[in-house]
């Protein structure tokens, strides 16, 4: 049944300026999960009894009273451990702020939370809604707050929409109260508002490859039509291979997190022809919280024919390119919308996996690619690289931060060869200091001088 398989997703055309907001760089999402990990699990030692617990790998991104976070449960080691905790239950979950890497906090409950997926016997989540749903066929749980910090999980009901058992769609969400196990039943319209993620990451993304897959129907060796998402391409991208090896932290996800304008959260992934080619013709977004897609195709702005722009693992190779001394690793990016150019922003970290630098690159032409330890900075010698702006302490909004220069100061021309070059932030600007040789001078430039990196 290829083509009810394909019409299982509702894909609908978004547009990119009327859906994504303008860049603002404290709303930019700059904590991923593997930065969230890192951040998170240092905080489980904070517990009572830390050694009953673990900490959940899922950091889910969702908002909380207007803030974004990325919030993970705190799970029961193993049976034995379970047997020591349960009159205890678990005391909080892990919540990393997800617009700066400083804040990590273990946040604790009221009342302890019970009912668990790690949980046993009649506390486990799973045994627990089976024996309150017999009949139902349940996708992964996820955990949320409500703005009152009471704990639930989140799981969806799947229905089959083609043939006994095929094409299962989530309809309904059961939502659980951890702590007291009663349920409740909500259709996906009428979720509350405090629910971000009722649907998983590979969940949608199966739909997703099913639309752009069957076009044509299954019986289809030419490919005609058939494109493929990012995500697709993840295992092959980012496993087992040399590229990985120099990348462990941060490999080729084929995901990211994004928000639009009406505060909501998104996935995003690209979209690629299905020849494997190293070029993306458009990107899709995936709300997790009810299950609709958007499909946005790269547009020639000048003549308004359909184009192509650059694949996501040459713009983390491009961004990585501008900071090869130091070997930092680009995060999988995410898409903004910067002065209505389609943009892919990333974090560089450094070998402990902790945000070192702000990338960002244009999807059309992943040369123009621009990198600086501020995102404030990223994005203002972005605009310069794009002919947005010009290249002037003018564009500044406080010029006398600078260091000041005598203007009648004497001019002398060196040629020799740089031996010593160190970065300094003064005051949000980059400046570099450098020796040369057979001088015994410490030179200053400000970033100003020249936008090469």
């Amino acid at each position: 049944n290829p083509h009810e398989y394909q019409q299982v997703a509702q894909v609908e055309v978004g547009n990119y300026e009327e859906d994504i907001m303008e860049v603002d760089s404290k709303e930019i999402v700059i904590v991923d999960v593997k930065t969230a990990r890192k951040l998170g699990d240092r905080k489980l030692g904070s517990l009572k009894n830390p050694s009953w617990y673990e900490v959940d790998q899922e950091y889910n991104l969702v908002t909380i009273e207007g803030e974004d976070y990325r919030i993970s449960p705190i799970n029961y080691g193993d049976i034995f451990k379970y047997g020591k905790a349960s009159h205890e239950g678990i005391p909080g979950y892990i919540r990393v702020k997800a617009n700066t890497q400083d804040s990590a906090e273990l946040i604790y409950f009221e009342e302890p939370m019970k009912y668990s997926p790690s949980a046993f016997w009649g506390y486990d989540l799973s045994r627990h809604l089976r024996n309150c749903y017999s009949d139902y066929i349940f996708a992964k749980s996820f955990f949320e707050v409500d703005d009152e910090n009471n704990p639930y999980w989140i799981t969806g009901v799947m229905k089959p929409t083609i043939g006994m058992r095929g094409g299962l769609v989530i309809k309904s969400v059961v939502v659980t109260d951890a702590v007291t196990g009663k349920n409740a039943e909500y259709k996906i319209d009428e979720l509350p508002a405090w629910i971000d993620h009722a649907q998983g990451v590979n969940y949608l993304m199966e739909q997703a490859y099913w639309h752009f897959a069957y076009t044509e129907g299954f019986i289809n060796f030419s490919k005609t039509n058939v494109f493929r998402t990012s995500y697709y391409y993840r295992d092959q991208k980012s496993e087992g291979t040399e590229e990985n090896e120099a990348n462990a932290h941060t490999p080729f996800e084929g995901y990211n997190s994004v928000k639009m304008k009406d505060g909501s959260i998104w996935f995003y992934t690209g979209i690629t022809p299905a020849n494997n080619a190293e070029t993306n013709v458009g990107f899709m977004l995936l709300n997790p919280r009810n299950g609709v897609m958007k499909y946005y195709k790269l547009i020639d702005k000048e003549t308004g024919v359909d184009t192509s722009g650059a694949e996501e693992s040459s713009a983390q190779k491009a961004a990585e390119g501008l900071v090869s001394n130091m070997k930092y690793s680009a995060s999988f990016p995410t898409i903004l919308n910067v002065d209505g150019e389609e943009t892919y922003f990333m974090t560089m970290k450094d070998a402990a996996g902790l945000v070192q630098r702000y990338a960002l690159c244009n999807v059309r032409n992943y040369a123009r690619c621009v990198c600086a330890s501020t995102i404030e900075e990223a994005l203002r010698l972005y605009r310069v690289e794009m002919g947005f702006i010009a290249d002037t302490p003018a564009d500044k909004e406080e010029d006398n931060k600078q260091p000041s220069h005598d203007e009648n100061r004497e001019t002398k021309e060196v040629r020799a060869k740089v031996i010593l070059v160190n970065e300094a932030q003064i005051d949000g600007y980059t400046y570099y200091y450098f020796m040369l040789e057979g001088e015994t001078t410490i030179f200053m430039s400000s970033i100003e001088n020249s936008n090469w990196h």
